[in-house]
């Protein structure tokens, strides 16, 4: 079974969910590379730790998440998390977990984008 391709996963976050986007290829060698995009994201993340074994996905990466106050709910930094993704690929299907630094464990669900075909 192949992962290669673009993949999008809603992902949820303690505001709200923001959909990522993976686009995964296979180097000569064999190694397994992704470049993340985010809604909330400027710019493609490309620093990412990823495999896929037997079916299963892992993905970690250190993310910059933005940090708000309680009383105010106004921005008060930006922050770096570790971030983790635990799942089962079955054809254009993912689904799993996720995980950024303290946050709760929560349950993922996505799927490979169709491919673009060029058409004369």
């Amino acid at each position: 079974m192949s992962v290669e391709g673009t993949c999008t996963l809603p992902l949820p976050s303690p505001a709200d969910k923001f959909e990522a986007v993976f686009h995964l290829r296979r180097q000569e060698e064999g190694t397994l590379t992704a470049v993340t995009y985010g809604t909330h994201a400027d710019r493609p993340t490309s620093d990412i730790d990823i495999d896929f074994d037997g079916g299963r996905l892992t993905e970690a990466q250190a993310i910059k998440a933005i940090k708000a106050t309680k009383a105010t709910k106004a921005i008060a930094k930006t922050v770096r998390l570790n971030s983790a993704l635990y799942a089962a690929v079955d054809a254009d299907t993912i689904t799993g977990a996720s995980r950024a630094g303290r946050l709760p464990v929560a349950g993922v669900s996505g799927g490979r984008r169709p491919t673009m075909e060029c058409q004369a």
